[in-house]
């Protein structure tokens, strides 16, 4: 089957086909026909008795044909659709977040947080307005944040810094203050060993179980923290991907599916790993976003949000998906 464009196609085979291919190596006067391969049958044989039964002369019946158990996929990706609107946030360095870097859903899932690269929290709602702003309490370059769903605590990447703070969710509620505090909660030692310098932390988002996945610019380096700092593991996802991600720009944990959703903002494109981070399940062209440095999953509204962290202008892009 191929779409309008030819582009793209997906290959098969089903009882309808097998009489089709029959039918042509009998016009040919061939006398036999092989198959490949054996295991892609289902336990009953359904296309091994349709090749005999056609090349005997008497087809079976085209039917719906179940693939077999063992070679049925666990994992089908979403279907990227079309960019349903893009909104600028940057009007003027007093209400709006400046070099949109990190974006996640708030506890009850009616806004998004968003992290700005000059250092400046804030809440965007879905029409991508943005009622309140936060600046935090000491120097802090926030490239990306997630939440704790339980506790509502907020996580910030702070790239220079090469570390994950912890802001308090009593401390947002406080919509009357301007700054808000944090805490230092792991260290990142080997961004700091290796010098990243201003391509280190930028992708942090929360796994289950108080623990954190948390990635770097450079080499693309993902590691799995503690919220207490003990580090578990390290994987590159550049050697994972044989160089198709080239950096960690943004990451976002879908809990619902257990995938890990990535955003490189080099290559400009998103890409989803199952919950080991063993493979890539799909990846999708942002190309539009710029540069796109953060990345949201909203299953509730069929989107998945986008931040592009320009140094003129911010956009907050909602982009359709099916199947999430």
């Amino acid at each position: 089957l191929a779409d309008a464009t030819g582009r793209m196609y997906a290959s098969y085979e089903d009882i309808e086909s097998v009489n089709a291919k029959v039918e042509y190596l009998k016009s040919r006067n061939m006398l036999g026909a092989m198959i490949w391969e054996y295991r892609h049958d289902n336990d009953e044989g359904t296309l091994r008795k349709a090749v005999r039964h056609a090349m005997d002369g008497h087809p079976d019946a085209p039917g719906r044909l179940e693939r077999p158990d063992e070679n049925r996929p666990e994992h089908v990706a979403p279907v990227m659709g079309k960019l349903e609107w893009s909104q600028e946030l940057q009007k003027s360095s007093d209400d709006y977040v400046i070099e949109l870097s990190g974006l996640c859903l708030n506890k009850d899932k009616t806004a998004l947080f968003g992290a700005g690269d000059d250092g400046c929290l804030g809440i965007i709602n879905f029409d991508g307005s943005v009622p309140k702003t936060w600046k935090p309490s000491s120097s802090c370059g926030m490239e990306d944040v997630t939440i704790d769903p339980a506790t509502g605590d907020l996580y910030v990447a702070d790239e220079d810094a090469h570390r994950v703070v912890r802001i308090k969710a009593a401390d947002y509620a406080n919509t009357s203050s301007s700054t808000i505090p944090f805490k230092e909660v792991i260290k990142v030692q080997e961004a700091v060993d290796g010098h990243y310098g201003n391509s280190g932390i930028e992708g942090v988002t929360y796994y289950k179980d108080d623990i954190l996945f948390v990635g770097s610019q450079t080499g693309a380096n993902l590691w799995k923290y503690t919220t207490s700092g003990e580090k578990l593991w390290k994987v590159s996802l550049q050697e994972l991907s044989a160089g198709s991600i080239k950096e960690v720009g943004g990451l976002c944990y879908d809990s619902k599916n257990n995938w890990l959703w990535v955003i490189d903002s080099e290559r400009q494109k998103i890409f989803v790993l199952d919950e080991e981070i063993t493979h890539i399940l799909a990846e999708y062209p942002v190309r539009f976003a710029g540069n796109c440095e953060s990345v949201c999953v909203d299953p509730d509204h069929n989107c998945v949000w986008v931040g592009d962290d320009a140094d003129s202008v911010s956009r907050l892009f909602k982009i359709e998906f099916e199947g999430l």
